[in-house]
């Protein structure tokens, strides 16, 4: 086994470079590996979502053929039934396929609940409330990937919803800016939230992700203009808030760059905030840099190529929202293509002379 003979030769070499000879459990270690079963890439997760979403929808529509949609305390005893499988199923298995159960389950069960409160009479920002708390529930019961991931994408999506359906768009700035602060500290407590409490180490991974692509889904409202009616003199409270975070970030990878001297800080600097100062009316921008310089930072590397495809679309949107003549857009676009050559060669530059 190729697994087995990798975890032998690291734990040889770190025998051979500990002059105190460490001991280690190579049997316990290697059994604690195998008992995780076949690693569960994110092709394979997504396989697994995507798989759910259409078994549920499947299993909807025979509901609907059925009848049982008709009967309100048969859907809503269905539904909470099926929440409390998905959750009893992602705890007692660890296999691709039952994870693929459980999200099903899951889905089902807030289809089920859905239509059921509203058969009752439930408002819907009523119910969006409901499925917050239930979702932060399934987030504290559980300790799978895919429904960790899909229950704080739900809870984040349905507070998206909510202030949406009530049209309340100035808490959209607030949204966002507490995404930000969440964001950032979590990725740059990566190790002190690993290792607060063992369960951690399972959820940090799905709990992240459900994070960038709650935080993107919110810049998405940002960074197109028109799309919901914001208040651009709020706007910039939302992007300084992210440069402040960006400026923090950089006193920390500068030393990673091997960058140390005061006049190239100071350059670095200058040139983070000439860049980033005129798109302070598109927080999205710079909320994408934001996720790639932390994806950077933590080694993380689907939230860096999501974070460069969200850039790249940004800063699209962006410049066509501009009133401006396709003349002065051009010239913008080349004069920001110059900066970034300019920042690229200047990192270059100085990591080559250390």
């Amino acid at each position: 086994m190729k697994s087995k003979d990798n975890i032998t030769e690291m734990i040889d070499y770190l025998r051979s470079t500990d002059n105190g000879n460490p001991l280690f459990d190579e049997d316990r270690i290697i059994a604690a590996y195998q008992k995780q079963g076949v690693p569960q890439t994110l092709p394979v997760k997504m396989m697994a979502i995507f798989g759910g979403l259409l078994t549920s929808l499947a299993f909807s529509g025979f509901l609907v053929i059925t009848g049982i949609y008709q009967s309100v305390y048969g859907l809503l005893g269905f539904g909470v039934t099926c929440i409390i499988a998905a959750i009893w199923i992602n705890n007692k298995y660890n296999k691709v396929i039952l994870d693929t159960l459980s999200i099903s389950s899951f889905i089902i069960g807030l289809i089920l609940l859905w239509f059921g409160l509203d058969q009752l009479g439930v408002h819907e920002n009523l119910r969006y409330l409901i499925y917050s708390i239930l979702s932060l529930c399934s987030l504290l019961s559980t300790r799978g990937y895919i429904l960790n991931f899909a229950a704080i994408f739900i809870m984040n999506g349905s507070i998206l919803a909510l202030i949406l359906s009530t049209r309340s768009y100035s808490l959209m700035q607030i949204y966002v800016s507490s995404l930000t602060v969440l964001l950032y500290f979590f990725l740059r407590q990566e190790a002190g939230i690993i290792h607060m409490k063992k369960t951690f180490s399972a959820q940090y991974t799905p709990i992240r992700a459900g994070l960038v692509f709650s935080f993107l889904s919110g810049l998405v409202y940002l960074g197109k203009r028109g799309l919901i009616p914001l208040s651009m003199g709020y706007t910039w409270v939302t992007s300084m808030l992210i440069i402040t975070a960006i400026a923090f970030l950089m006193s920390t990878l500068l030393p990673i760059l091997k960058i140390k001297r005061t006049m190239h800080k100071v350059c670095a600097y200058t040139l983070t905030i000439v860049i980033l100062l005129p798109t302070v009316s598109s927080p999205a921008i710079s909320g994408a840099v934001l996720l790639m310089l932390l994806s950077f930072l933590v080694n993380y590397r689907t939230g860096f190529v999501i974070s460069i495809i969200a850039l790249v679309y940004f800063i699209s949107q962006y410049y066509y929202d501009l009133n401006l003549t396709l003349l002065i857009k051009s010239v913008l676009l080349a004069s920001s293509g110059i900066s970034f050559l300019l920042i690229y060669f200047f990192f270059l530059k100085n990591i080559d002379n250390k």
